[in-house]
């Protein structure tokens, strides 16, 4: 995505196009993939009205398991696709074409996320009020047994965008130019301008935004406004989600069990309970570990569960007597 990999992977000179061109490129590509995959759903992310040139072309379609979407690519357009996590990405006459693969329950947000770029946007405000937006909808953020964990909650377009704040309707028109996004994004009820700042970002973050154009010139314009600040209140964003989404209550608590269950197997059974019995280190204590862990399974399948940390710790001494002799040297 952005048209770099035109070059870098596939040698060919970048290459932009004006928009009569890439209105008749991209409907030929939908054309050939909808008669491929016609049971699969595919459209091309949306540009500002405004947009005149082209340096690439995305395209969000629909997968399911098993699927064939990258061969049937590379039939279509006779050259072997570039893979990139759920990215796609071939030349179509010189031009570069991604093709964003997501499953069904999906396509309807990852496409509204992906449309002019403006989920990567309000996915920073989710961020502030303790929630995760991304192309597979709206998502609780908490903290249970000291790790982060994420539930998706929502994955309707335009309840994900109005829970935060956003006039969906206005998205669903789209924007003439990005300063129309900008001050669409602005007009948020929970907007507040620091949030954007790079310093504000985390590193990867920063890394990754400072690449997106859009996000870049966003802060750009920001520096030429005068906005006021907002101050989050996350837990009573979390109370207020899980007051309309009381389903989450019960997900929440059988998460909460599991990690509790993974905290107590980790504190009877872990590396360094495993050094201090055998004195092994390095490759010669993973190549014991995975041993014990094959034998162990063998055994009882639930010991880790069922097993106390003593008899774990026997079984242990147990199983290096026998496997030392064949690995360790005088």
């Amino acid at each position: 995505m952005g048209g770099a990999l035109i070059s870098k992977i596939f040698g060919l000179p970048a290459k932009r196009i004006p928009k009569e061109e890439y209105d008749a490129l991209t409907e030929e590509v939908l054309t050939k993939l909808r008669a491929a995959r016609p049971h699969a759903r595919c459209e091309v992310t949306r540009s500002f009205h405004s947009k005149c040139s082209w340096g690439d072309a995305d395209f969000v379609v629909e997968v399911f398991p098993n699927d064939c979407l990258n061969e049937q690519l590379e039939e279509l357009f006779s050259v072997k696709p570039h893979v990139n996590g759920s990215v796609v990405s071939l030349p179509v006459r010189g031009f570069q074409c991604d093709f964003i693969k997501t499953g069904r329950e999906n396509f309807d947000i990852g496409l509204a996320f992906y449309n002019n770029e403006a989920g990567c946007l309000c996915g920073r405000v989710a961020y502030k009020q303790g929630l995760k937006f991304g192309h597979d909808g709206l998502h609780l953020k908490l903290m249970l047994g000291g790790f982060e964990q994420y539930f998706v909650f929502e994955k309707d377009p335009r309840k994900c965008y109005e829970l935060l704040g956003f006039d969906y309707d206005v998205l669903l028109e789209g924007f003439y130019t990005p300063q129309d996004m900008y001050r669409w994004v602005i007009a948020g009820k929970y907007f507040s301008p620091e949030i954007f700042a790079f310093e504000n970002l985390t590193h990867a973050n920063r890394m990754r935004n400072a690449k997106r154009p859009v996000y870049a010139n966003f802060v750009k314009f920001l520096k030429t406004q005068n906005l006021p600040s907002v101050i989050f209140d996350k837990d009573k964003t979390s109370e207020a989600i899980l007051a309309r989404y009381p389903e989450l209550h019960a997900r929440i608590a059988e998460r909460e069990k599991s990690i509790a269950e993974s905290v107590e197997r980790r504190a009877k059974f872990n590396g360094d309970i495993v050094k201090s019995i055998t004195g092994l280190e390095g490759k010669s204590l993973g190549d014991f570990i995975k041993h014990f862990k094959q034998n162990a399974d063998a055994i009882n399948a639930s010991w880790l569960d069922e097993f106390s940390a003593e008899q774990i710790r026997q079984e242990i001494s147990i199983c290096f007597l026998t496997w030392k002799v064949q690995h360790v040297t005088v």
